[in-house]
């Protein structure tokens, strides 16, 4: 993911900033199903797909000395929406008619150091 940031300074030694990212998001499906009360059920097929990804974000920087800069943030990332296969079994009618579905997003809080050489 290729992101961008943009820093506001606040204060001598804080800043705050925003960040927005854009990119790809390789994605594979896998999964079973089965039944507790008889043990019945199977796994999906496998699916594969690549996804536009992006994300937006938010932190704070503060330097203690002029080489170390610490930051606190938060990032929103969505990697779109997946779906395995058809379900690798059949019901009681015989068909195959079950996959997962899924939206994946993530919420991040972070914590970092940067040090300058």
């Amino acid at each position: 993911m290729a992101n961008v940031y943009r820093d506001f300074a606040v204060a001598k030694n804080v800043s705050v900033y925003a960040m927005g990212g854009l990119g790809l998001a390789m994605l594979k499906s896998e999964g079973a199903q089965i039944n507790p009360a008889n043990g019945f059920g199977g796994p999906f097929n496998s699916a594969s797909q690549t996804n536009l990804a992006w994300s937006l974000g938010a932190g704070v920087s503060y330097s203690p000395i002029k080489k170390l800069t610490l930051d606190l943030g938060y990032r929103y990332v969505d990697m779109g929406k997946t779906e395995s296969g058809w379900n690798a079994f059949t019901n009681a009618v015989g068909m195959q008619d079950e996959m997962l579905r899924a939206k994946l997003v993530s919420h991040e809080i972070y914590l970092g150091a940067r040090y300058k050489f």
